[in-house]
């Protein structure tokens, strides 16, 4: 079934894989098709961002950016975005994955 909503990125990458299986059992959010890949939305708003496979394009919001700033600064997966508020994770392992999912339930409560 993800091959039908991201045509154009590379679904078969394991990590992001996992990631939109299990993002779509989540209640407070909504998958859907886009431009070069696929999106999640909550409360009316796109918190996620997959295309081209990797990275990840995560809306944490510039506040939970700055509140996050310390610790996210240790983690070599998460990167600056070109967009204000949001941050780029490259998911290359399991652990990476964890620190997606995680990173998504905050974008959640920081976008409600």
């Amino acid at each position: 079934m993800a091959a039908t909503l991201c045509p154009s990125w590379d679904c078969n990458a394991p990590y992001l894989t996992q990631a939109v299986t299990n993002l779509k059992t989540w209640p407070s959010l909504t998958v859907t098709p886009a431009r070069n890949g696929v999106s999640f939305i909550t409360s009316g708003q796109k918190i996620l961002h997959l295309s081209g496979g990797n990275p990840a394009h995560l809306h944490l919001t510039q506040p939970m950016i700055d509140r996050l700033d310390p610790t996210l600064r240790h983690y070599r997966q998460v990167g600056p975005s070109a967009d204000h508020g949001w941050v780029s994770i490259r998911v290359e392992s399991s652990s990476d994955l964890r620190l997606l999912l995680t990173l998504i339930s905050l974008a959640i409560k920081a976008n409600t």
